[in-house]
C-alpha cells in the first residue's frame, strides 16, 4: 500500500473527518471575517456618500497609510510562505516524531504530520488575514475622510483582502486535497525515522 492510499484510508475514519471539518471551519472563519469587514467598509463608505473635495492633508495621510499597508502586505508574504515551509521540514518533523514507542506507529506518524500541516496552514491564513484587515482599515479611513470616493486609486488597499479571500477559496482543505500533500510529507519523513538511531 502506498503512502497516498494509506493516508486516504486514514482520512476516511471518523476521527480524521472531525479534524478536517475543524480545519474547514477555521478556514471559513477567516474568509467570513474578511468578507464581513469588507462589506462593513463598503457600507460605511456608501453611507458617507461623496463629500466635498478632500483636503491635501487628508490625501497625504491616506497616502502614508497606503505605504504602510504596502509594507505590511509585502512583509506578511515572507512569514506566510517561509515559516510554514520550516514547520513542514521533514527533518524537523522526524525529530519531533522519533520518540520511544512511536516510531513504528504509522497512524501516529501521519497524525503528527497532519498536525504540522494544520499549523502551517493556519499560520499562513493568519498572516494573510492580518494584512487584509489592515488594508480594509485603510480603505475605511479613506472613506470616512472622503478621500477614497474621489481618489479611486486608493482602493488598491483592498488588494490584500482579495488575496486572502482567494487563498481561502483556492486552498480550503478537503480530503482530496489533503491526501496527496500529507502522503508526500509522510513519505519524506518515514525514511528519516528509519535512519534515526533508537532512543533510550
Amino acid at each position: 500500500m502506498s503512502p497516498f492510499d494509506e493516508i486516504d484510508e486514514d482520512l476516511g475514519s471518523a476521527e480524521w473527518r472531525k479534524r478536517i471539518v475543524g480545519l474547514q471551519v477555521t478556514y471559513a472563519g477567516i474568509g467570513i471575517s474578511v468578507v464581513g469587514f469588507a462589506v462593513l467598509t463598503a457600507f460605511v463608505i456608501r453611507s458617507v456618500g461623496s463629500p466635498q473635495a478632500p483636503s491635501a492633508s487628508d490625501v497625504e495621510f491616506l497616502r502614508t497609510l497606503s505605504l504602510i499597508n504596502a509594507a505590511l502586505a509585502c512583509g506578511a508574504v515572507l512569514p506566510a510562505w517561509m515559516v510554514p515551509r520550516a514547520l513542514l521540514s521533514p527533518r524537523r518533523l522526524a525529530a519531533r516524531i522519533a520518540r520511544p514507542g512511536r516510531r513504528d506507529a504509522a497512524k501516529t506518524v501521519a497524525m503528527r504530520c497532519f498536525e504540522a500541516l494544520v499549523s502551517a496552514s493556519l499560520l499562513r491564513g493568519a498572516c494573510l488575514e492580518a494584512a487584509a484587515t489592515f488594508g480594509l482599515v485603510v480603505c475605511l479611513v479613506g472613506g470616512l475622510n472622503g478621500v477614497i470616493q474621489s481618489r479611486i486609486e486608493f482602493w488598491w488597499n483592498a488588494a490584500p483582502a482579495a488575496a486572502a479571500l482567494g487563498y481561502v477559496l483556492c486552498t480550503i482543505p478537503t480530503r482530496s486535497r489533503i491526501t496527496p500533500r500529507l502522503g508526500e510529507i509522510v513519505s519524506r519523513v518515514r525514511p528519516l525515522l528509519e535512519e534515526a538511531p533508537p532512543q533510550p
